[in-house]
């Protein structure tokens, strides 16, 4: 009798501890869509921090400490809400959609710490896949010493290079194990996880390609072209995701908005019609109200990000560098 009570009075503080961490990311939110002015501006961050504690205190999956990690590197990173925040507008949407939509489907409702902790892993994967790419893209693979090309030559060498190593990375399945094993952490079930890695690697190689673009229609274009396959598949892939959402009534008027231009990319890949992808492409964006523009912008800003911190990097390898060839010497 007394170990059913126990149990019982542990079930409720477990009910009660849940409520709490929803209660309070449900104040986090509210007050993250409304603007208070200067004058409460100190109170985002302390909201954050008592709602992102509370969520990893309780957290069923994965783990709580990674959480808490991955919220303090990560803090200060939306530019909407720091000055010093690398993440645009619009990348900071399509995070929230990814986000949004993967919990509806795959995740548990109840688990806020895993949601964030997904929400967080995901923050941190648009900004590696930006960085690696634009540091893979300084790297010219199809480079012969000795002979000299043209301005027009070296930049079709540089962007043939950037796709031998593109098409390493998606066929070697790193994206899919990778994501895959975010999924499962995050308490994603086994038959949900492959999909979620699917999809996501395909919204991972549009941002590959848009980096690797550097604005440049020319360059996009010979890149689309030239991985029109696997730029197909990921489409499909974002597109079938979007369609079981939708089955399951888990998605919004933005959702299916976008899941019409993704129909009409498909097509447009299939024709070769760059054109007519590049109109999907803007009106895709036109639903979150941006435009290409402003992706660039906001993909520039987190390129210089990265400038900033592989200069720190190799300064730092440098300095040691320095200082052991001295103590050898001596």
């Amino acid at each position: 009798m007394k170990s059913q009570m126990d149990a019982k009075i542990k079930e409720d503080l477990k009910e009660r501890r849940e409520y709490l961490a929803k209660a309070l990311n449900t104040i986090k939110e509210d007050y993250t869509g409304k603007n208070y002015g200067e004058s409460l501006r100190i109170a985002g961050p302390i909201i954050d921090s008592l709602a992102t504690a509370t969520a990893a205190r309780f957290i069923r999956n994965g783990s709580s400490s990674l959480l808490l990690s991955l919220k303090i590197a990560l803090q200060g990173i939306e530019s909407e809400n720091s000055q010093a925040g690398v993440i645009g507008k619009v990348l900071n949407s399509i995070i929230k959609g990814v986000v949004g939509l993967t919990i509806g489907t795959s995740l548990e409702k109840e688990d806020i710490g895993s949601q964030k902790l997904f929400e967080a892993i995901v923050q941190a994967l648009v900004l590696a896949t930006i960085s690696i790419i634009w540091k893979l893209n300084q790297y010219n693979l199809a480079y012969k010493p000795g002979l000299e090309f043209d301005e027009a030559e070296n930049q079709r060498l540089q962007v043939f290079g950037f796709e031998l190593i593109l098409l390493l990375i998606l066929r070697s399945g790193i994206i899919e194990l990778i994501v895959k094993d975010v999924a499962a952490t995050c308490g994603a079930k086994e038959e949900k996880q492959m999909q979620i890695a699917q999809w996501i690697k395909g919204l991972v190689l549009i941002l590959a390609l848009l980096t690797a673009g550097k604005g440049s229609q020319l360059t996009l274009k010979t890149l689309v072209s030239d991985l029109k396959d696997y730029l197909t598949e990921g489409l499909e892939n974002i597109q079938t995701f979007l369609n079981e959402a939708m089955e399951a009534e888990k998605t919004d008027d933005q959702a299916i908005a976008i899941s019409i231009f993704l129909q009409q990319a498909i097509a447009s890949l299939e024709e070769e019609d760059f054109d007519t992808l590049q109109q999907a492409y803007s009106g895709a964006l036109e639903v979150i109200q941006a435009n290409p523009q402003m992706m660039n912008n906001d993909i520039e800003k987190v390129v210089e990000f990265a400038k900033t911190l592989f200069q720190a990097f190799e300064q730092a390898s440098s300095v040691e560098l320095s200082r052991t060839t001295a103590s050898l010497m001596i």
